[in-house]
């Protein structure tokens, strides 16, 4: 955590971070709504896949060719639009399209997935006019969603249906707003300056997090030199111990007298005198702090070459199906009455 800046808790009791050093673009995974004083959010989700693949593809090649489409936990459908997708990715805002699942069994119809903007309340209130309709359950239990309409006989199935599509919010349009916070301020900006702007952040983040721990591994390396120096010669590592015996002092005046330059006294002094004792393992410590030095100072030389094989651990460490299906069906009505499937 410490790539990011830290301020105190409301209560002034702790320390929180101003912002979490997040590993992936988290804000574009979870949909987020929100209105304030003159400002609207609304913020689709995507694919954790599909994402991270994207903002490889973006510090790779500077371009993400494929715009990226939103994907929902409710499951359900997306109706594909070029235009649309090619606008949530530049400007932010755009109309999406997305539509439930159903089926039908005898006279029911039964609803198993809703667009991720609707609720089985709002369905079953929008619904209760519907001629034909002899009855509506909420047959939903563990094993997931389950919205029965039942019509009065098998001939006005395909009516009710119309009409509930409709009317219901078992499809619906909504207009995408991204606004994001930048420097305090409120800023509507499409998915793939989002990207970028999150690149550049988490870029920030990890060339902090490399030079303060760069700069740790830096000064254990100087201090176990010292330590390998002191213990591989058994008339120095004999005085000392000796010197140490009378008191820390001693040892103190002792180690100064034979490292005049070095600043390693304490850190020594706080040493048992069981590990003391041990030269082989301070020499393989040692070997392993020069290594880490070696892989944090490539590291900084290219710190988005990190961000791309984190991102590329992401994927395989975890398993995000795509949950949303893209369709290029559409239902659009004309009329009052009238469904025109395209």
């Amino acid at each position: 955590m410490g790539g990011v800046e830290f301020v105190q808790s409301y209560d002034n009791k702790h320390v929180e971070p101003v912002l979490l050093p997040v590993s992936f673009p988290n804000v574009l995974c979870n949909t987020t709504q929100g209105i304030a004083v003159g400002v609207a959010s609304n913020i689709p989700s995507f694919n954790f896949h599909e994402l991270n693949n994207a903002v490889i593809e973006f510090i790779n090649t500077g371009e993400i060719k494929e715009p990226l489409i939103p994907d929902f936990t409710t499951h359900g459908f997306y109706v594909k639009n070029e235009e649309s997708l090619k606008e949530l990715m530049e400007s932010g805002r755009a109309r999406l399209k997305l539509r439930g699942k159903w089926f039908v069994e005898q006279k029911t119809i039964v609803i198993n997935e809703i667009p991720y903007y609707s609720t089985v309340t709002e369905i079953m209130g929008n619904i209760k006019d519907i001629q034909g309709i002899s009855d509506v359950r909420d047959e939903s239990d563990k094993n997931g969603l389950r919205l029965a309409i039942e019509c009065a006989s098998k001939k006005v199935v395909e009516d009710v249906l119309t009409q509930v599509i409709k009317v219901s919010g078992i499809q619906k349009t909504i207009m995408t707003n991204i606004v994001v916070i930048v420097d305090n301020k409120p800023v509507v900006m499409g998915v793939k300056e989002l990207i970028s702007r999150w690149v550049d952040f988490r870029s920030v983040v990890m060339t902090k997090t490399f030079t303060k721990e760069l700069e740790r591994v830096t000064e254990n390396i100087e201090n176990y030199e010292v330590i390998v120096e002191l213990l591989s010669n058994a008339s120095n590592r004999e005085k000392f111990l000796d010197a140490l015996i009378v008191g820390e002092q001693q040892a103190k005046d002792f180690l100064a007298e034979l490292f005049p330059k070095t600043k390693s006294f304490d850190y020594i002094l706080s040493m048992s005198l069981k590990s003391l004792s041990n030269v082989k393992a301070k020499i393989k410590h040692l070997e392993g702090l020069k290594a880490t030095k070696m892989q944090l100072e490539a590291d900084l030389a290219d710190v988005r070459k990190v961000i791309v094989r984190q991102l590329k651990e992401l994927n395989v460490k975890y398993k995000f199906p795509r949950k949303t299906e893209v369709t290029s069906v559409d239902y659009v009505f004309e009329k009052e009455t009238q469904l025109i499937k395209t």
